[in-house]
């Protein structure tokens, strides 16, 4: 297989659209100054649209924090559908995975397997997510990435490891808790770093919400990049000659 042919495979297409969005985040993410001084413009604009007891609620300085968070959201919502169609799209290059024991003992009827194309990898894929389980940090993506033989036991670099189970905290307590620290946050970040209070907002920085969106980008390339050795492929690279510690990792793990 050529370079041009594996971009034009279901699992590269897969991988052109998560480097697309993810790489036209970062843009926005680093320009994210100049949204924080427009934002800061129109919280009075906003008071003047809600309800007068609601606008105690709106704060300049959540305002900037959750931009942050909402572009850590945003990339694991990119990168958990680049998981699902790269494994879909293995799949689709490699129709004997379905034969696999270890697929076969999911919770997948006959039925499934017998459904039109696109329906049936989507009912496989749901089993597969399901049968992952809720581990913490890389570990539950590598559960699904087993069943396509995709799971690989060389470990990865700490800090890109490290950076990607802190963005995945940060991730939950935006999304599910508005971005105040509660006690699970509390206990399970201390030993990654994170200082924060119950009750305190999970404030990141411009600079964290990159280096963790980098470290998303470098776990899904190396992802593409374990597909790419299996077809003969060199890995592919990340970012160009940028002194950038998550970078650096991700270009010595393939010297």
């Amino acid at each position: 297989m050529t370079d041009d042919e594996w971009e034009a495979s279901p699992p590269g297409e897969a991988m052109t659209a998560f480097k697309r969005y993810i790489y036209n985040l970062l843009g926005v993410v680093m320009a994210g100054g100049i949204g924080g001084l427009l934002t800061g413009a129109m919280s009075a604009v906003l008071k003047a649209m809600i309800p007068a007891r609601d606008a105690a609620l709106i704060d300049a300085n959540y305002q900037k924090s959750q931009m942050w968070g909402l572009s850590i959201i945003a990339s694991f919502g990119a990168f958990e559908a680049y998981v699902e169609d790269f494994a879909k799209g293995v799949m689709k290059l490699n129709s004997e995975l379905l034969d696999d024991e270890r697929i076969l003992q999911l919770k997948v009827h006959v039925r499934d397997l017998l459904a039109p194309e696109e329906e049936k990898f989507d009912r496989v894929y749901r089993a597969m997510n399901e049968a992952a389980g809720r581990k913490a940090g890389i570990w539950r993506y590598e559960e699904v990435l087993k069943f396509v033989g995709l799971k690989d036991e060389v470990p990865l670099p700490d800090i890109i490891e490290d950076e990607f189970k802190m963005a995945q905290m940060v991730r939950h307590v935006w999304a599910h808790n508005a971005g105040i620290a509660d006690t699970q946050f509390v206990n399970r970040s201390r030993s990654l770093g994170f200082g924060f209070a119950k009750g305190e907002v999970v404030a990141i920085s411009q600079n964290q919400a990159q280096g963790y969106i980098l470290a998303i980008t470098a776990y899904g390339v190396v992802i593409a990049n374990r597909h790419r050795q299996q077809c003969g492929l060199p890995p592919m690279p990340i970012g160009g000659g940028s002194d950038n510690p998550i970078m650096n990792a991700f270009r010595d793990f393939y010297s």
